[in-house]
């Protein structure tokens, strides 16, 4: 009986997700694909530039009116960072995904999240969530919504020959 009384109290005081990443902790690899097929490695992808993670889903208002934004900065950057976007894969499906950029006509790589690894993994409790990750592999910053501070880290990374 203690034994399972010990496992109980165990169990309970585990966390179901990892706690949310700080500035300056290392962030965990992610590798998946996109909805493209493509191949995404997060360690690989940091030895080029810098990566910008949006964590959204198509029925969040929030993330819906950050995403022409986002394109746009994928646009104008991509040369500087990487931009990747994660559904979050809750209440959401790839066909609405599909549908909600094409209806938007948005283009931006993105990962499905089918079991909500990823999500875990980043220790993101809501959506909009945004994560930059510097080269080195360090979060830079992380935020809520989209922010001036974003687009001011963006702007001063150095252009890439």
């Amino acid at each position: 009986m203690k034994n399972i009384l010990a496992f109980v109290l165990l169990t309970l005081a585990t966390p179901l997700f990892a706690s949310p990443l700080k500035v300056g902790d290392k962030a965990p690899n992610l590798i998946s694909h996109t909805l493209k097929g493509e191949t995404i490695n997060l360690n690989e992808l940091l030895k080029e530039k810098p990566v910008y993670l949006k964590f959204w889903a198509t029925w969040c208002q929030y993330c819906q009116a950050e995403m022409p934004h986002l394109t746009e900065l994928n646009k104008n950057h991509s040369d500087k960072i990487t931009i990747i976007t994660v559904n979050v894969g809750i209440n959401d499906s790839i066909d609405n995904i599909n549908a909600y950029f094409n209806r938007n006509n948005l283009s931006i790589d993105t990962v499905f999240d089918t079991n909500g690894e990823i999500t875990q993994n980043f220790g993101v409790l809501g959506t909009p969530y945004h994560i930059l990750i510097e080269q080195s592999g360090k979060v830079a910053l992380t935020s809520f919504l989209h922010s001036d501070k974003i687009d001011a880290y963006i702007a001063a990374l150095p252009e890439k020959e």
